[in-house]
């Protein structure tokens, strides 16, 4: 079974962001989406028959037609070290056969490489429509997430889990951490080795 997430708020969070759009009649893609939590959310406003969900996750994409049959639903079978492993590097990404109005994608671009995401924001751009928008989110890699109980920042905890997920790639994480501290954004991939 491949990667189904648990995480909720994606609709509040990008409609609090864009400024609470009028979704109705709005065909979205939630580029990354998952299982569709985004259609979840009691306040969310989405139409089901306008939503397509693109996701690197087979059992994901399963659960989420099961849930929503009235949206679309595209396994995207791209290699992703950590959710899609044994995918296709490189694919590109399927044609929906729609313009969107919004594509949003929630955590994804902090899971791959800066060149990949340039790649892949670009093929995205494509099926947008000419008054459309792209939202998008990235890690602050200094942002504390849980000051209540740790002072640990964004960039330290994907460090740790990184060594946890990957045992055999050696991870110095205190010099990692030293180089980041003043820098406004980083990348952190891990294959075959972790760069930032």
């Amino acid at each position: 079974m491949s990667f189904i997430s648990g995480k909720f708020g994606q609709f509040a969070y990008f409609n609090l962001q864009l400024g609470g759009p009028i979704w109705h009649g709005k065909k979205v893609l939630d580029f990354g989406g998952n299982k569709g939590n985004m259609l979840t959310d009691p306040d969310s406003t989405i139409e089901h028959e306008h939503y397509w969900c693109l996701d690197v996750s087979q059992s994901a994409i399963e659960a989420g037609r099961a849930a929503f049959p009235e949206a679309h639903w595209l396994f995207y079978n791209r290699y992703n070290s950590q959710f899609n492993p044994t995918g296709s590097v490189g694919l590109d990404i399927p044609d929906a056969g729609q313009q969107f109005d919004y594509i949003l994608a929630y955590s994804v671009f902090t899971h791959v490489g800066k060149v990949e995401m340039r790649e892949l924001v670009y093929s995205l751009t494509r099926q947008l429509a000419a008054d459309g928008t792209l939202a998008l989110t990235f890690i602050d890699p200094h942002y504390v997430p849980w000051p209540e109980s740790s002072a640990r920042t964004n960039l330290a905890w994907r460090l740790t889990w990184a060594q946890e997920d990957h045992p055999a790639v050696q991870i110095a994480g205190e010099e990692l951490l030293e180089k980041a501290r003043h820098i406004s954004s980083c990348t952190l991939t891990i294959g075959a080795e972790l760069t930032l």
